[in-house]
């Protein structure tokens, strides 16, 4: 954490379950889409410099990308892309191989990609759009998007021990994660597709995250300037169930706990875990790493008891009332569906039930079974036996009626 301008670290547990080797403050983690307000930021810098605009059309740029609903493609700014409301589905994860022009391929993939909801209506927590911003990165500045980041980003913050390449951890202690039940644990050393890298392809230290971090804080300190360090972490687009985060920024999540400016990020990779919160009143910062285990739970115990002594502040927790509303739930029945996941929810005397499974390929596990509990007329809180906490499931309507659940932060359209 970062306390007082003064960076303090602390391993404690397991490296590799296999070696049994001990967890070490020098280990780089994969952070997944932690890597996104990193891509963001460079954006900004790119605005910052004129390059750029935040309502710049993504077709002023990438006029060669063809989405299965044209009029959506012409209406997608970059504002749009950076906050989550392009409506482009999220989940798309098409291995484009490893060449540097991994990205260029990945827009042409994209033909035909559809929309989970329309432009601006709503949040949804949007992989394919970074993948795109890290494509407009390329095009605007003539470099792929690992050299963009080093030269403009990485290196001025002497972030030495963050990388986005295989070839670059070489002779670096790696996490590995670790998955499945705690009797019986198996070791994931998987790497993502190359193309995944503006939206998830970070490898990275505690030390460099909180030096990201603190540039943050001090309002870019030099690598953007204070105006749109300042948006990036301004109130976007409201989330509709409050849980995951109050709104969404430009890059990051902002979270508003105790009407204060607290905001931050979170990555869920191959059985690794990271987590970024930021206090600006406070100039403090909270980052945990993990490789494996009830990720959500440690990160309300640990992160939670740090927030509360260091800045006085509550993280949320969703809790089932006493006496739980009572709520007409057939409407909700019915299959939801977007590009990455199906979703059956079904009604029972408790509740609802929610069977999802992965449509993509990317998926190395099927999610388990959830019982949902209503907490409001609208929130319920999903359980499972592999989590300790809840997690909430928003039934909502876009202003055209059509009918979603936010779970994750992805929104779900009802299609049966």
């Amino acid at each position: 954490m970062l306390v007082d301008g003064e960076a303090h670290e602390l391993a404690v547990g397991v490296l590799d379950l296999v070696t049994g080797a001990p967890m070490a403050t020098d280990v780089l983690f994969q952070i997944a889409s932690l890597t996104k307000p990193f891509t963001a930021t460079l954006v900004m810098q790119l605005v910052g410099h004129g390059l750029l605009s935040l309502d710049t059309p993504v077709l002023d740029v990438l006029p060669e990308l063809r989405l299965a609903d044209p009029r959506a493609a012409r209406q997608i700014t970059v504002r749009h892309l950076l906050g989550h409301t392009s409506g482009i589905e999220g989940g798309f994860f098409p291995d484009t191989g490893g060449g540097d022009d991994c990205l260029d391929r990945y827009v042409t993939a994209c033909a035909g990609l559809g929309q989970c909801h329309p432009v601006g209506a709503t949040v949804s927590y949007c992989h394919s759009g970074y993948v795109l911003i890290g494509r407009i990165v390329e095009r605007v500045t003539g470099q792929v998007w690992d050299s963009a980041l080093r030269e403009r980003l990485l290196d001025p913050l002497g972030l030495r021990h963050t990388v986005t390449l295989p070839a670059q951890t070489r002779g670096l202690r790696l996490s590995p994660g670790h998955a499945g039940d705690f009797d019986a644990p198996y070791v994931w050393r998987l790497e993502p597709p190359r193309s995944a890298g503006p939206g998830g392809g970070i490898r990275t230290t505690v030390a460099d995250l909180l030096a990201f971090a603190h540039a943050h804080l001090h309002d870019g300190a030099g690598i953007m300037p204070c105006a749109l360090a300042a948006a990036m972490r301004a109130p976007y687009a409201k989330v509709p169930d409050h849980w995951t985060a109050e709104h969404r920024g430009l890059g990051w999540l902002r979270y508003g706990w105790g009407g204060r400016e607290v905001y931050g990020h979170a990555g869920h990779g191959p059985g690794q875990y990271a987590f970024l919160y930021l206090v600006q009143d406070r100039r403090l910062a909270i980052a945990l790493l993990t490789n494996g285990g009830d990720s959500l739970a440690l990160r309300t115990d640990l992160c939670g008891a740090l927030l509360d002594e260091l800045a006085g502040l509550t993280i949320p927790r969703l809790v089932v009332p006493p006496s739980p509303p009572d709520v007409d739930v057939v409407p909700l029945t019915g299959t939801y569906r977007n590009i990455l996941s199906v979703v059956r929810v079904e009604a029972d005397r408790n509740g609802l039930r929610a069977f999802p499974r992965y449509a993509s390929a990317i998926a190395a596990f099927q999610p388990r079974r959830t019982r949902l509990v209503p907490v409001t007329r609208t929130v319920f809180a999903g359980h499972d036996h592999a989590h300790r906490d809840p997690r909430a499931w928003t039934f909502y309507r876009l202003p055209d009626g059509t009918p979603h659940v936010l779970v994750g932060g992805s929104s779900i359209p009802k299609v049966g």
